[in-house]
C-alpha cells in the first residue's frame, strides 16, 4: 500500500509523527501520493484514514481505551464515560445524575432534577389540591388563587397572572400566527385556538351533557346547552326585559324591536326578521 509493507511498524516510527489526538500511541504517515494514514502501534497496520477508525480498531481488537482524560490520563471506552469522569475534576459540578449523566454544582439542584425521572408530584397546592413536579410550577400556579397579575402587556397594559398567557396575548398585537393546522393549513395565533379548531377535522364529540347525554364537539357549545336544563336565562333584552337561555334566541328576539330583516330568500329576495319565517316562506312559496 504505497510504500507501506509488512514492516510498517518501522516505517511508522522512523517517518511518522504523533498526530493531534488523545488516542494512545497512534502514529501518522504520509504516502507518496500525499495520503495521510493512521497506524496501529499494536499490530502495525497502517490502513486507517481518520482517528475515529483507528480508535474503533484499538478498542475492538486490542481492548485499548482511546478516550483519555487530559487531566489525569485515565482512559475510557466511550466519550460519555470520559465526560462523566471529568466532572469529578471540577468540584463545582460534582453532583451527577446516575440516570442521564447530567451534572450539577449543588446537591439540591440534582434532587430537583431527579424528579423528572421519577415523575413524582410532591408540590401540592393547598387551595385546590393540584400537584406539580417542580416547586417553580406550583409558584406559577398559586397566582391563580391570589389574583395577582404581575405580567403586563407593554402594548395595551393588560395584565396576566401567567407569563405564558401574556405571550399568547401578545400575538394579538404582533399578528403572528405560528400555530398551523396540518390538515387544512389554517393558522392561529394561539395554540388553544388551534386545538379547538382541530376537532372540526376529527369530528369527535367529547363533551357530554350529564343530564341528557347529548354530545358536542366544543366545550362552549355544551355550556350553552346546559342552561336548557338549569332553567337559567342570563340573556336579557334591553328593550323589554324578556329573558332567554341562549344568546342566539335573544338576537332573534331583538329583531322585533329593531325591525331589521336579515334573513333573505335567495329565490325571490323577500326579507324576514326571523329565520323560522324564512323557512316557512320557502316551504309554502317555493
Amino acid at each position: 500500500m504505497d510504500d507501506v509493507d509488512n514492516a510498517a511498524g518501522k516505517a511508522i516510527k522512523e517517518k511518522g509523527e504523533r498526530p493531534k489526538t488523545k488516542t494512545k500511541a497512534v502514529w501518522l504517515i504520509t504516502t507518496n501520493h500525499g495520503e495521510s494514514l493512521f497506524g496501529c502501534p499494536e499490530c502495525y497496520l497502517v490502513e486507517y484514514s481518520n482517528t475515529d477508525l483507528i480508535e474503533k480498531h484499538l478498542l475492538k481488537s486490542h481492548n485499548i481505551n482511546t478516550k483519555i482524560c487530559d487531566i489525569c490520563g485515565e482512559g475510557f471506552k466511550y466519550k460519555s464515560y470520559l465526560d462523566r469522569h471529568k466532572i469529578g475534576h471540577n468540584p463545582e459540578r460534582s453532583f451527577v445524575c446516575s440516570t442521564c449523566g447530567k451534572a450539577f454544582n449543588r446537591k439540591s439542584n440534582l434532587n430537583t432534577h431527579l424528579v423528572i425521572h421519577s415523575g413524582e408530584k410532591t408540590h401540592i397546592c393547598k387551595e385546590c389540591g393540584k400537584a406539580f413536579i417542580h416547586k417553580g410550577k406550583l409558584k406559577q400556579h398559586l397566582v391563580i388563587h391570589s389574583g395577582e397579575k404581575p405580567h403586563i402587556c407593554q402594548e395595551c397594559g393588560k395584565a396576566f397572572n401567567q407569563k405564558s398567557n401574556l405571550n399568547q396575548h401578545f400575538a394579538i398585537h404582533s399578528g403572528e400566527k405560528t400555530h398551523i393546522c396540518q390538515e387544512c393549513g389554517k393558522a392561529f395565533n394561539r395554540k388553544s385556538n388551534l386545538n379547538t379548531h382541530l376537532v372540526i377535522h376529527s369530528g369527535e364529540k367529547t363533551h357530554i351533557c350529564k343530564e341528557c347525554g347529548k354530545a358536542f364537539i366544543h366545550k362552549g357549545k355544551l355550556k350553552q346547552h346546559l342552561v336548557i336544563h338549569s332553567g337559567e336565562k342570563p340573556h336579557i333584552c334591553q328593550e323589554c326585559g324578556k329573558a332567554f337561555n341562549q344568546k342566539s334566541n335573544l338576537n332573534q328576539h331583538f329583531a322585533i324591536h329593531s325591525g331589521e330583516k336579515t334573513h333573505i330568500c335567495q329565490e325571490c329576495g323577500k326579507a324576514f326578521n326571523f329565520k323560522c319565517n324564512l323557512n316557512r316562506h320557502l316551504r309554502t312559496k317555493h
